[in-house]
């Protein structure tokens, strides 16, 4: 999915933020954005996310495989440390997640309440 239009969301997206793991997306462009605008945290500067920007899939995998590979040079307890620095964001997420359907449904009920009061006064009676 990475050369996808438009970022869509799995359960390999969701995986890591019910476990409370640091992630890299492959999938497509600004789907880390996307995921920020609902609310989700993300590990910049810790993982470059540059990757997100790119518009081309094939310069985006290579920037992700890149970063995948500067990330396994990083000795474990320097990981291990950061992991725990970033315990608030890992919980944030996880705590987001765990209410983001009731969060997804209110904003439809009012999107949809916006709509129907804006149609409501086209509405022609036929009897």
């Amino acid at each position: 999915v990475y050369n996808y239009p438009y970022p869509q969301t799995t359960e390999k997206i969701l995986r890591p933020l019910l476990c409370k793991r640091m992630f890299i997306i492959v999938g497509a462009q600004n789907t880390l954005a996307w995921l920020q605008s609902k609310g989700f945290k993300t590990f910049s500067p810790f993982i470059n996310e540059e990757y997100d920007n790119i518009q081309d899939p094939k310069n985006r995998i290579i920037a992700i495989t890149s970063e995948i590979k500067r990330l396994c040079n990083i000795p474990i307890a320097t990981i291990q440390d950061t992991i725990l620095e970033h315990s608030d964001v890992l919980e944030h997420n996880f705590n987001l997640l765990q209410n983001l359907e009731k969060i997804e449904f209110q904003q439809i009920e009012k999107d949809l309440s916006w709509l129907n009061s804006k149609i409501s006064p086209l509405r022609i009676s036929w009897v």
